[in-house]
């Protein structure tokens, strides 16, 4: 015996959809410049009819450890096409992974020598933030997403619902977690889903450190109020949206810890519902009350019935661009 630590296997699954190749490159070189020394690719291509030789990219790129590519028969969205990711890994931690950022050399390693020290079941980290010409603007995700804050703990599932700071790029998470997780339901971000199951059965931990380069383009599919363009918009994709996740909430988690939490946002998922439809001074001081789950959301669509449209896209825009 030479006393060498054996490293726990990591998984890096990574879904890809019509990628631009540069970004792709850039992506899968920062994979293999990782200084961690145990890892497995796999790739998931979601574009049935895409005849692009991806194995040929990779295996030019890729030299370092083992890759495979799955060619998807039909067309999933990133939440399944992760969710059958997880499936196939066998790695002690899997590690989530976009088309189009840039990973420091050493995340891998800082990521799970943290993980463990703390005995955290899922980590993640602060972010670069990078432009298409891959030029870094921003040195925190904070500094282009104001109200973006990270919490840390075993009790942080309501935040995880609210007020989501886990971005699936920057996460490492214990394979039997994720497993567990088990389908990912299609109205989840698979992040957000992770992050709330590990928020309500186990611990998050945040690293105060940027240790991927995230890019932001208009085709990001996390862009913030993507598809919200008139308040029908909103009221669809977050109003009537939020509600039916927390439906979906009650039917899958059954621990104890979090039932009143899950029933207090329910309450809170009605109230908004209600307001919106209608509001008349009861529905407006029963929103009111429940301002503690997100004081922003209240006070933004306590004034929705009454702005104007053109005032809500300009704050749409204000909102887009990390202004507001």
């Amino acid at each position: 015996m030479n006393g060498r630590k054996i490293l726990n296997k990591v998984s890096i699954l990574m879904a890809i959809y019509k990628p631009n190749i540069k970004w792709l490159i850039e992506q899968i070189s920062s994979l293999n410049a990782q200084t961690y020394g145990n890892i497995e690719l796999i790739v998931y291509n979601d574009c049935p009819d895409d005849m692009i030789n991806y194995e040929k990219i990779y295996r030019k790129y890729i030299t370092n450890f083992n890759f495979k590519i799955i060619h998807g028969e039909i067309n999933l969205g990133s939440t399944l096409a992760f969710g059958k990711l997880t499936e196939m890994a066998d790695g002690k931690y899997i590690a989530y992974c976009d088309q189009d950022d840039v990973w420091l050399p050493n995340k891998i390693e800082i990521l799970v020598n943290e993980i463990e020290k703390n005995d955290a079941d899922l980590i993640c980290s602060d972010m670069y933030v990078i432009d298409a010409k891959s030029n870094i603007v921003a040195t925190s995700i904070t500094q282009v997403r104001p109200r973006y804050i990270f919490y840390n703990g075993e009790s942080v599932f309501e935040n995880v619902i609210v007020h989501n700071w886990v971005t699936g790029c920057t996460v490492l998470v214990k394979t039997e977690f994720a497993k567990n997780a088990l389908p990912f339901p299609k109205e989840f971000v698979h992040d957000v889903w992770l992050a709330a199951y590990v928020g309500a059965y186990g611990k998050i931990l945040n690293l105060n450190e940027s240790l991927i380069k995230y890019r932001i383009h208009y085709d990001n599919q996390t862009l913030v109020l993507v598809g919200i363009n008139n308040k029908d918009d909103y009221y669809i994709n977050r109003i009537l949206g939020f509600k039916k996740k927390i439906e979906i909430l009650e039917q899958r988690f059954n621990s104890d810890n979090i039932k009143n939490t899950i029933q207090l946002l329910s309450k809170f998922a009605n109230a908004r519902d209600s307001y919106y439809n209608n509001c008349n001074l009861k529905n407006f001081y029963s929103l009111f009350k429940l301002r503690k789950a997100n004081k922003s959301i209240v006070y933004f669509e306590l004034s929705l019935p009454f702005m104007p449209e053109i005032f809500f896209r300009f704050l749409v825009k204000q909102i887009r661009k990390g202004k507001i």
